[in-house]
């Protein structure tokens, strides 16, 4: 269990979010 990778996946979803917005 990488917690690099879950960061990595919680700032892409951050950003389509942002997009989204």
């Amino acid at each position: 269990y990488q917690l690099g990778i879950v960061f990595i996946i919680i700032s892409v979803v951050l950003f389509i979010v942002s997009i989204t917005i």
